[in-house]
């Protein structure tokens, strides 16, 4: 049973949530010890109990065969947690006519342990947890990895008959390699590094996400040897990869985003190990299937984790080697499990026959020539009449503990890397450990007999930062190489190698800014254990090592708020003036792409302002050149409006206005005007009224100015004559 390492944890987590009365009674039938013992020790005595091996046998025996058929069930499906309703199903499955009344007596023997993720909830009697363990997907039963794995050995039969065998013409499909899944998880813990999609809040993935999944010919190709085509298989490597952990949802972001971790952790396992926890992933593909975004119309059935399980476990009750057409599997499904058993399922194979249901043999199809083929569990072939016929594989016998694992052929030299830097793989060579790590710096190009990848830059720096060194992947190519590695390739690997491996990364670090170059030098010159990174900042990764009594602290910075407004600008409109004790690292940086610093000599215009090496204040200007170049860069009016409104508090000065956009509202002209000058602003505005004498004006230019043109002036002075009013 895969996965138990977390079982003691969950164990003794559903033991506590047990009433003091319940739990006694339990472990009375469990140990036949009558001994007083504390709530502690009851724990503890329970959890050896049930890894005890003499013990655990004598108590199935007690048991009728029915139950061990369900344990047994249990332990086929390698998981420890099965919720209630899923365990109903296999009840039924094995032949027990009340299945609640069998789950609750193992659960009143120490068989099998409720448990509950409500931590308030204090189960008294196992009949009232039923109906919060069946409103609730989490809640559910603990069957302990032991108890299930001795069931296993004394299972009742089915009631699965031997098909005959297939006639006539008959195609035989080439046994799965198992290696289908592993590829297709590779390729997508990579998407996932690259373009990670983002889910609604009720689980399905917005459109557009969707789309780039279900294009991507990696992850929806046929294999080379599948029977049938996968519709969506997206969605299968999907599901498998959040339920091994290859890729989990970040809740805190919104929406929800999907992101994978450093390394492919499943994959750097052997190929049983990688294929018993793909096939542990039956509930997590009916939960998925179960959002109708997620179930396209080509399959749209039920995905019954329980029907699966039953369906490998009644084949691995046949005598190997047996095949077994799907047809009667599909008459034994309808007879035996509750998703499709109805009053009629006594009837004959010929009456029942017209009345199974489409669904079934769609799924049953999808589920035996699809994922349990591509796990290898199970080998296909198609008679003449082209009807399908399964049997369990060796590998699929090993899985479910029906006998030991075949030995794999290995070739360890199974890759031709070639001089432009692709990867042809042969498959035959190929397991999940090498799939794993040449997924950390290669990148996948095509899936088939031959599989190929590409060396580029960006994969190489990748595999870096997960965590390999340039000799781990320069060994691990010539460990499988069919041939010695071109120069080509090991010098490009060096040079990316090289260059990636000048870059330094600190998860925490101190970041200290001096006011000149000089003070960084004196705290060197003092001790100061830092990486100096340019003229005025040194970095600390330790501040433990700093002695900050040699220090005078100006400020210290939050890049988490918002930047503080530490620029005023002058009355030139050009000039800038920092407040360095306000200011943050990145100020500096903007500052440069539109002004040039000034020495403290060219600054007369921020008076009563103390500029220098040790002063507070710097000071920067805007010129045409600057503000060009900067326009150049991609810079415009609205981007420094809002740098302005952030650093001074108001929008850009109209001379930055004029440098950046020019006389974009128009041209300047120059023309020759005569200013006429009014003894009082009320005889000004009498002008401007009058129309006589407003049709010689050309603008006002102030409360007492009027401008009129040359050759208006004879006709004005008549015109102001003739009402009384004297020019000089």
């Amino acid at each position: 049973m895969t996965d138990s390492s977390g079982f003691s944890s969950a164990f003794s987590a559903a033991l506590s949530r047990y009433a003091p009365s319940l739990r006694k009674r339990v472990a009375d039938n469990l140990l036949r010890d009558r001994s007083k013992l504390t709530p502690k020790q009851t724990i503890e005595r329970m959890a050896a109990a049930v890894q005890n091996v003499p013990l655990i046998d004598r108590r199935l025996r007690e048991l009728k065969p029915e139950a061990r058929g369900l344990l047994t069930l249990m332990h086929q499906g390698l998981r420890f947690r099965w919720t209630l309703a899923h365990a109903l199903e296999l009840a039924c499955v094995v032949g027990s006519e009340n299945g609640l009344d069998l789950i609750l007596s193992l659960c009143e023997n120490g068989l099998l342990f409720a448990e509950l993720p409500d931590e308030k909830f204090v189960i008294e009697q196992f009949e009232q947890w039923v109906p919060k363990a069946l409103s609730e997907r989490t809640a559910g039963l603990l069957v302990p990895p032991r108890i299930a794995e001795r069931a296993a050995g004394s299972a009742a039969p089915l009631g699965l008959e031997a098909s005959d065998e297939p006639q006539g013409n008959v195609e035989v499909y080439p046994p799965s390699d198992g290696l289908e899944m592993p590829l297709r998880l590779a390729v997508l813990w990579q998407k996932m590094r690259f373009s990670p999609p983002r889910l609604k809040h009720w689980g399905g993935i917005f459109k557009k996400d969707r789309e780039q999944l279900q294009s991507d010919p990696l992850l929806n190709a046929p294999g080379p040897t599948d029977p049938v085509e996968i519709p969506n298989a997206w969605g299968w490597h999907f599901v498998c990869g959040l339920a091994v952990g290859l890729i989990w949802l970040n809740d805190d972001t919104l929406p929800t985003q999907v992101f994978s971790g450093q390394r492919p952790d499943l994959l750097l396992h052997d190929l049983p190990t990688v294929l018993k926890s793909l096939w542990a992933c039956n509930d997590r593909l009916e939960s998925w299937l179960a959002n109708e975004e997620n179930n396209p119309a080509e399959i749209a059935m039920p995905w019954p984790a329980t029907a699966g399980i039953a369906v490998v476990a009644a084949l691995g009750q046949l005598p190997p080697g047996q095949w077994c057409s799907v047809n009667d599997l599909a008459f034994w499904l309808v007879r035996r499990h509750p998703r499709w058993k109805s009053d009629g399922t006594d009837e004959a194979e010929e009456e029942l026959a017209p009345r199974l249901p489409r669904s079934l043999m769609d799924w049953l199809e999808l589920f035996l020539l699809g994922w349990a083929y591509r796990l290898g569990l199970v080998e296909a072939a198609r008679d003449s009449d082209k009807a399908w016929f399964v049997r369990l594989s060796n590998v699929g016998r090993g899985i479910l503990g029906l006998g030991p694992m075949p030995s794999l052929p290995h070739y360890p030299r199974t890759l031709l890397v070639q001089p432009n830097l692709e990867i042809i793989a042969y498959r035959q060579g190929l397991t999940p450990e090498l799939i794993g790590n040449l997924s950390r710096f290669c990148e996948w190009k095509s899936l088939g007999p031959a599989c190929t990848l590409q060396l580029t830059p960006e994969s190489v720096y990748r595999g870096l930062e997960t965590g390999l060194t340039h000799e781990d992947i320069l060994r691990l190519l010539q460990q499988h190489a069919v041939r010695e590695l071109p120069d080509a390739v090991t010098q490009a690997l060096r040079t990316w190698a090289n260059k990636r491996e000048r870059i330094t990364v600190y998860a925490a670090a101190t970041l200290l800014e001096f006011p000149s170059a000089d003070a960084l030098q004196a705290a060197l010159s003092r001790g100061l254990p830092a990486l100096v990174l340019n003229d005025r900042l040194a970095l600390v990764e330790r501040e433990d090592d700093l002695d900050y009594r040699q220090f005078r602290l100006m400020a210290t910075r939050d890049y988490g708020l918002p930047p503080d407004r530490c620029v005023q600008v002058s009355d030139d409109g050009v000039t800038l003036s920092v407040d360095v004790s306000r200011s943050d690292l990145l100020l500096e940086t903007e500052l440069q792409r539109f002004a040039e610093p000034v020495s403290p000599s060219d600054a007369p215009f921020l008076q009563g302002q103390q500029f220098g090496k040790e002063s507070n204040r710097r000071a920067y200007r805007m010129t045409p050149a600057s503000l060009r170049r900067a326009r150049e860069d991609g810079l415009n009016v609205e981007m420094l409006d809002d740098w302005f409104r952030r650093r001074t508090g108001s929008e850009a000065p109209p001379a930055v206005r004029l440098f950046l956009n020019g006389t974009a509202g128009g041209s300047l002209h120059i023309t020759t005007l005569l200013v006429l000058q009014a003894p009082s602003a009320q005889v000004a505005d009498g002008l401007m009224q009058w129309p006589e004498s407003r049709r010689f004006i050309r603008e006002r230019l102030g409360p007492t100015a009027l401008s009129v043109e040359q050759a208006d002036l004879p006709a004005l002075l008549d015109l102001l004559r003739s009402v009384g009013i004297t020019v000089q």
